[in-house]
């Protein structure tokens, strides 16, 4: 019978001088108030004219198909007949849908479902022999990327990859996966995907073989390095700007608790122009 391995404990000694108790007045005097502060500063906020949520109900659901088959019908008609109706994967164990909506209309301007391998393995695992990379990792498995057409589906487009890319870091997820027809791959490529198969050969992809994928890889746990290394165009959006539209965890915002007539106003708004730098048409 294996034995288990022992854990080490690191003993670190602490050495306390005496001198380092005492207060310096003048740093204290800089950085403490003598009145508690009353009045309210939250952050500036990058203001979406749509939300982006999981989808946890059938209409949410609903929504998310509706935009789905739209887009498809678009890009890859042969394909969106198929996808009227919501898919078996759409509510399986460790999957999720997420889906964009517009504030004043309350129309979908996009979705996307994320699938995990937290609960056994992923579809890449099951159908390709993978690099050792992906070997005992969480790994995401992004499908049924949609939005609509024009400028509001290509913000929406970001906000739902920035809203993927928070929900992965809180879940732990190692990897981002996914398989694009070229040209499309290249929406990815710019994003910071790379391929998983050498020089990026193309794949049949399971139950569409006539189909050729372009299977790509997103390493969440450097992105952020990289991109603010980078200057990435997206850093400030994805990584550091607050979107308070961004619902993914509004289950654990505690806004359920307090009486609309207490909940603080919202965050002064910034403009789209001022968070990517560039203006959004």
């Amino acid at each position: 019978m294996a034995s288990t391995p022992e854990r080490v404990m690191l003993s670190v000694p602490v050495y306390v001088d005496e001198d380092d108790l005492r207060f310096d007045e003048t740093f204290v005097k800089s950085v403490c108030r003598t009145k508690p502060k009353t009045e309210s500063c939250p952050p500036p906020a990058v203001v979406l004219p749509f939300t982006v949520r999981i989808a946890r109900t059938e209409t949410h659901l609903s929504q998310a198909v509706r935009v789905r088959w739209q887009s498809y019908s678009r890009t890859l008609p042969h394909l969106a007949e198929a996808l009227r109706d919501p898919e078996p994967a759409d509510t399986a164990d460790h999957n999720i849908v997420l889906v964009a909506e517009d504030k004043s209309t309350g129309v979908p301007v996009g979705s996307m479902r994320i699938e995990t391998n937290f609960g056994g393995s992923h579809f890449l695992d099951r159908w390709f022999h993978l690099p050792d990379q992906f070997s005992n990792r969480t790994v995401a498995w992004v499908t049924r990327l949609a939005v609509q057409s024009g400028a509001t589906g290509r913000l929406a487009k970001l906000a739902i990859f920035k809203a993927l890319y928070r929900y992965c870091l809180a879940t732990q997820i190692d990897w981002i996966t996914v398989g694009s027809v070229p040209p499309l791959d290249r929406q990815y490529i710019r994003l910071g995907f790379q391929p998983i198969f050498p020089e990026g050969k193309l794949v049949p992809m399971p139950g569409n073989p006539d189909i050729p994928q372009r299977m790509l890889a997103f390493d969440v746990i450097r992105a952020e390095q990289v991109w603010r290394e980078q200057d990435h165009p997206f850093y400030q959006f994805i990584v550091r700007d607050y979107c308070p539209d961004i619902l993914v965890f509004s289950s654990l915002s505690g806004a359920w608790s307090t009486p609309r007539d207490r909940q603080l106003p919202p965050p002064p708004p910034k403009s789209l122009e001022d968070a990517f730098g560039f203006t959004i048409v």
